[in-house]
C-alpha cells in the first residue's frame, strides 16, 4: 500500500491503517444512507403532505407545490455543498460531515410539525444544506484513506449508500402503512441520524493525507476552484454533476413515486367525488333523507365500489374492504328500490339505504388509501434496489472502462430505459415494478461514478471544496430544471414531463467529451 507507513513493525501499521479505514467507509456509508433515506422519506409523503396541509381543492395546484419544494432543497443542497465543502478543507472531514449530519436531521424532524406548506418548504431548504454538505465531506474522508486500486469499489459503495436509504425509506412507508400513520410521523423519523454524530466525534480520525496537507499551511479559497487549469475542472465538473442529478430528479427520482398511486387507484377522484356526498349524509343527529340525497348517495356508492375493487385487484390490497364496498352499495340499491314500492316505509328505506351507501362509500375510501399507500411503498422499493446495483456497477464502470467512455454509456443507457417506463405502463402491476427496478441502475450509476471521479480532479487543500462545488452547485440549474417539470406535469401529466425531462442526458455526450480522463491515476496531492 503506497501510503502504509515506513515503520519497523509494518504489520501493526498495516493493521492500523486497514482500522482507519473501516471507519471511514461505515461513518462515510452511514452518513450518506440516511441521507438517501431523508430524500426517500420526502418522496413519498410529499404529497399527502401538501394534499392536508392546502386543503380542499388543492389538486391542481399541488405539482407546483411540489416543484417549489424540490426546487428550494436542490438549491440548499447546492448552498450546503459549498459551505459544508469549505468547512471540509478548513475544519476537517469529520468535524464537517457531523454538523452536516445534525443540520439535516434536525430539519428534517421539525418538518414533521409543520401546518402549512410554506413550513415544509423552508425545512426542506435548511436540511437540504445538510444533505449537500454530508456528501462532499464523506467522499473526501473515504477516497483519501483507501488506496488508490480500491477507489473504484469504494465510489460505488458509497454511490449506493444513498439507495440502502431510499430502502430503509420504503421500510418506513410499509410501517405507515402498516400502523395507519399520516405523513407526520415517517418525518420524525427523519431526526434518527442525528445519534450518528456521537459515533463520527468518539471514533473517526482525520485522513493522513488532509493533516499532511495542514502541516504544510496549505490553505483552501474558493476562487482557487476558477484559476487556470482548475476553472475548466470545476466548469466541467458541475456540469457532470448538474446533468446527472437533474436527469435523475427532473425524470425519475421526483415524479415516480407520485405517479405510482395514481396508477394503483386509476378511478381515485370518482370515489373522492362519491365521499363529498356522503359527507354530508353521515354528520351525527341527520335522521331524515330526502329522495333527491338518497338517489345521489346510492348512484355514488354504486360507481365508487368498482373504482375500489380496480384498485384492490391491481394491487392485492384491501380485497376485504372492496368487498364490503360492493355488497354495501348492492343493498343500498335494493333497499332504495324497495323504498319506492313501499310508500309507508319510504322514509326510514331511504334513510337505510343512504346509511348503506355511506358505509360503501367508507370501504371504498378506505381501499383506495390502502392500494395507494400499497404503490407508495412498493415503488420506492424497487427505485431503491435497482439503485443499489447502478451505484455499484457505476464505480466499477468507471474504473474499468475509464471515466468518460463510462459516463457517455450512463447518458445512453439512461435515456433507453426511460421512454418505456412512462410510454408503456398504463397501470400499477408487475411491468411498473420490473421497468422501475431497470431503470434505476443506469440512472443512478452516475451517483457511483462521481464519488470517483470528483476527487481526482482537485488536490487536498480544496478536494472537500471542489467536489461539494461540482456536485452540489449543478443543483441550481437542476432546480430550474425541475421547478419547470412541475409546470410541465401540470399541463401534459406526469409521465410525459417526466420522459422530455431524460433528454438532458443526451447533454452528457458532449460535456464528458470536454472533461480529462483520469483512469489509474493517484489522487492529487
Amino acid at each position: 500500500m503506497a501510503e502504509t507507513p515506513s515503520t519497523p513493525d509494518g504489520g501493526e501499521a498495516r493493521k492500523k491503517l486497514t482500522s482507519a479505514m473501516w471507519m471511514a467507509l461505515i461513518a462515510a456509508f452511514l452518513g450518506w444512507m440516511f441521507d438517501g433515506m431523508e430524500m426517500g422519506i420526502y418522496a413519498n409523503f410529499i404529497r399527502p403532505a401538501l394534499v392536508e396541509l392546502m386543503g380542499p381543492g388543492s389538486e391542481p395546484r399541488i405539482p407546483m407545490a411540489i416543484s417549489w419544494t424540490l426546487s428550494l432543497f436542490l438549491v440548499g443542497m447546492a448552498a450546503g455543498g459549498i459551505l459544508f465543502g469549505r468547512l471540509g478543507d478548513r475544519i476537517g472531514r469529520v468535524r464537517s460531515m457531523a454538523l452536516a449530519i445534525l443540520t439535516y436531521a434536525i430539519f428534517t424532524g421539525l418538518s414533521g410539525f409543520a401546518t402549512r406548506w410554506e413550513h415544509i418548504a423552508a425545512c426542506r431548504f435548511l436540511g437540504a444544506m445538510g444533505l449537500g454538505g454530508e456528501w462532499g465531506a464523506g467522499v473526501a474522508l473515504v477516497m483519501e484513506t483507501w488506496p488508490n486500486a480500491s477507489r473504484p469499489l469504494m465510489a460505488g459503495v458509497l454511490g449506493a449508500a444513498a439507495n440502502f436509504g431510499f430502502l430503509a425509506s420504503s421500510g418506513i412507508a410499509w410501517l405507515a402503512r402498516y400502523f395507519d400513520w399520516g405523513w407526520r410521523q415517517p418525518l420524525w423519523c427523519g431526526a434518527i441520524p442525528a445519534f450518528l454524530v456521537f459515533f463520527l466525534r468518539l471514533g473517526i480520525k482525520e485522513p493522513e493525507r488532509y493533516v499532511k496537507s495542514k502541516e504544510r499551511g496549505e490553505e483552501s479559497r474558493l476562487r482557487d476552484l476558477f484559476v487556470g487549469e482548475t476553472r475548466r475542472r470545476t466548469l466541467v465538473g458541475s456540469g457532470l454533476g448538474a446533468i446527472a442529478v437533474l436527469g435523475m430528479w427532473g425524470a425519475w427520482q421526483c415524479w415516480l413515486p407520485s405517479w405510482a398511486p395514481d396508477l394503483a387507484a386509476p378511478q381515485a377522484k370518482v370515489v373522492q367525488d362519491a365521499g363529498k356526498l356522503a359527507d354530508p349524509l353521515a354528520r351525527p343527529g341527520t335522521k331524515t333523507v330526502s329522495q333527491e340525497e338518497a338517489q345521489g348517495v346510492v348512484d355514488a356508492a354504486r360507481k365508487a365500489a368498482p373504482a375500489a375493487q380496480e384498485a384492490a385487484e391491481l394491487t392485492r390490497a384491501a380485497q376485504s374492504d372492496a368487498q364490503a364496498a360492493a355488497a354495501r352499495a348492492e343493498e343500498a340499491a335494493s333497499k332504495l328500490e324497495e323504498a319506492a314500492e313501499s310508500p309507508g316505509a319510504a322514509e326510514k328505506l331511504r334513510f337505510d339505504a343512504a346509511s348503506a351507501a355511506v358505509a360503501s362509500i367508507r370501504a371504498a375510501q378506505l381501499t383506495i388509501k390502502r392500494a395507494q399507500a400499497t404503490a407508495r411503498a412498493a415503488v420506492p422499493q424497487w427505485m431503491a434496489i435497482g439503485s443499489i446495483f447502478g451505484a455499484i456497477i457505476g464505480g466499477l464502470i468507471g474504473g474499468w472502462m475509464g471515466r468518460r467512455p463510462s459516463y457517455a454509456l450512463l447518458c445512453l443507457c439512461s435515456l433507453a430505459v426511460t421512454f418505456p417506463l412512462y410510454f408503456t405502463v398504463h397501470e400499477y402491476g408487475t411491468r411498473l415494478l420490473v421497468l422501475t427496478f431497470l431503470s434505476g441502475i443506469p440512472i443512478t450509476a452516475f451517483f457511483g461514478w462521481l464519488p470517483l471521479y470528483l476527487p481526482e480532479l482537485y488536490p487536498t487543500r480544496l478536494r472537500a471544496t471542489g467536489e461539494g462545488f461540482c456536485f452540489n452547485v449543478g443543483r441550481v440549474v437542476s432546480a430550474i430544471g425541475v421547478f419547470g417539470t412541475g409546470a410541465l406535469a401540470a399541463s401534459v401529466g406526469i409521465p410525459h414531463a417526466a420522459a422530455y425531462m431524460s433528454l438532458i442526458f443526451l447533454l452528457g455526450l458532449p460535456v464528458i467529451a470536454l472533461a480529462p480522463e483520469t483512469k489509474g491515476q493517484e489522487l492529487p496531492e
